[in-house]
């Protein structure tokens, strides 16, 4: 059987997660070309290089704790559903999404400024999982006929 959609709301219910999806990619994206920027203000290295390794190694947390979320809110979206599961995971992605547009450098705020940019970093990561838990909503939403 073909799955096709019924209502209007379905398109829309589809579309969401959809987006959802292209936005966390996109952040992704535009974290690491961003990179080389904003390494120098949060790990201060007298050698640019070694600031930006300590950058890429922050990016590589962000992927290990991808799978941390996946575990966590796939066990909420098991216990109380999918949509509770996906606005939750958007909740949490939002506060240190916050959080890191708003840390100050490590010129004021010190050895504090790394320590609280890799925390909110992967908090944002382990919540980022929801991509993977949109494409999982967008399959339960498509009816048959």
């Amino acid at each position: 059987m073909e799955k096709s959609f019924h209502h209007e709301t379905d398109k829309k219910q589809s579309f969401l997660p959809l987006l959802g999806i292209c936005l966390n990619f996109t952040i992704f994206t535009l974290f690491g070309l961003f990179l080389p920027v904003l390494s120098p203000l949060f790990f201060p290295e007298k050698d640019l290089l070694a600031a930006l390794l300590y950058g890429y190694l922050f990016f590589a947390v962000g992927f290990f704790a991808y799978p941390l979320g996946a575990l966590l809110f796939g066990h909420i979206g098991d216990k109380f559903g999918c949509k509770k599961a996906l606005s939750l995971s958007i909740g949490v992605m939002a506060i240190p999404t916050f959080l890191i547009g708003a840390l100050p450098s490590y010129e004021t705020f010190g050895i504090l400024a790394p320590v609280f940019y890799v925390s909110a970093g992967s908090l944002k990561a382990s919540a980022q999982e929801e991509s993977i838990m949109a494409l999982g909503f967008l399959s339960l939403t498509c009816t048959r006929k």
